[in-house]
């Protein structure tokens, strides 16, 4: 007999039509997954290229900057200066579309920064007030690289470095400020000042600037450390007294890793910018449609930089020439070994080369 309503088969229908929707989607998910590793790799392809794209801007600059031929500040990435190339939409390779799009130099930050100071070894800067205002105030921050964010509550002296690094202190700073407008050697060494920021968890405490014979060199200043930024803050005061002077500051790292950076008002608290100091390059590379920016800090005057302790040694000769006097022999030296300075030096003393 005819059946009229006969549903036979329709189950197997219904199966065999999920069956076919699931496998299309696997296929569509397949593709995606294969479209989004190939876009992947291509992306790790581009932004190698974009970086490298920023490299050559930070390069270009930092020629120009030796050459002489940049004298102004360029921050917004306009040709505002004569250089050997144009800072905006510089084609490295026109087929694969590489580029720099943009370098912008600023020659009087408003910061002097190093990203990592190692334990005992330190950095040497020459700086001056970018405006003409005399600097009244100096300010050393740092922060631990290594997340030592705990400082003792007071100072606890000059532990060991193992009992340091067991209670996970952040460092000491150590900062030798000599300014530079000076006439004479004696009066060079009269100037020059030492103060150590020793990081405690109460109020910080101002170290206040004073000639090397004064009753405020050489003191362990607290360095107040916030819980909530995890930085520790030295100020070192009373600067106006030098009027517009170069500075050289020399800091030396005690018992941690740090990142560095160095602020000044003048006597109104305005902020002041540093001339002299280092030089601030910012380049972004493009490679298609990846962008990669890049930031550096640039010394401007690598005439200045010593080595860790080249002004600190035992028994050894030091042949030193001193900013902005310098010897008036070859036999003008200065003895570590506490002989005193002598011309020439005497029998026995390491300087005696004869």
């Amino acid at each position: 007999m005819l059946r009229k309503n006969n549903e036979q088969g329709f189950a197997a229908i219904v199966i065999a039509l999920t069956l076919i929707t699931v496998l299309v989607l696997m296929t569509v998910g397949f593709a995606q997954l294969a479209r989004h590793e190939q876009r992947n790799a291509l992306n790790k392809q581009l932004s190698t290229q974009a970086y490298y794209a920023a490299e050559s801007g930070i390069n270009d600059a930092t020629a120009d900057i030796a050459a002489g031929n940049i004298t102004a500040a360029n921050t917004n990435c306009s040709p505002n200066y004569a250089g050997t190339y144009t800072p905006n939409n510089k084609v490295l390779n026109t087929t694969l579309d590489v580029s720099y799009t943009c370098v912008s130099v600023d020659l009087t930050p408003s910061t002097i920064e190093y990203k990592e100071l190692g334990d005992s070894s330190s950095k040497t800067v020459t700086f001056s007030s970018a405006s003409g205002a005399p600097i009244d105030k100096l300010t050393i921050s740092w922060s631990s690289n290594n997340g030592n964010s705990s400082p003792p509550p007071t100072q606890q002296g000059f532990l060991s470095q193992d009992d340091w690094t067991a209670n996970k202190y952040p460092a000491v700073i150590e900062a030798n400020l000599t300014p530079l407008n000076v006439v004479s050697r004696p009066a060079l060494v009269a100037a020059s000042f030492t103060t150590y920021g020793y990081p405690v968890s109460t109020t910080g405490t101002q170290a206040t600037y004073g000639p090397s014979t004064g009753a405020n060199e050489g003191l362990v200043n607290n360095a107040g450390c916030v819980a909530a930024t995890k930085i520790c803050t030295l100020i070192i005061g009373s600067l106006t007294s030098n009027g517009n002077a170069t500075y050289l500051l020399h800091l030396t790292d005690h018992y941690d890793l740090s990142h560095i950076f160095v602020t000044a008002v003048d006597a109104a608290g305005g902020p002041i910018k540093f001339k002299g100091a280092q030089a601030v390059i910012d380049s972004t590379g493009k490679s298609r449609d990846v962008l990669k920016r890049l930031q550096v800090r640039l010394p401007l005057d690598k005439s200045n930089v010593l080595s860790n302790y080249a002004i600190e040694a035992q028994n050894v000769c030091k042949r030193l020439t001193t900013y902005p006097i310098t010897p008036t022999t070859s036999t003008d030296v200065f003895h570590a070994a506490g002989v005193g300075e002598t011309s020439p030096a005497p029998a026995g003393d390491p300087c005696n080369l004869d």
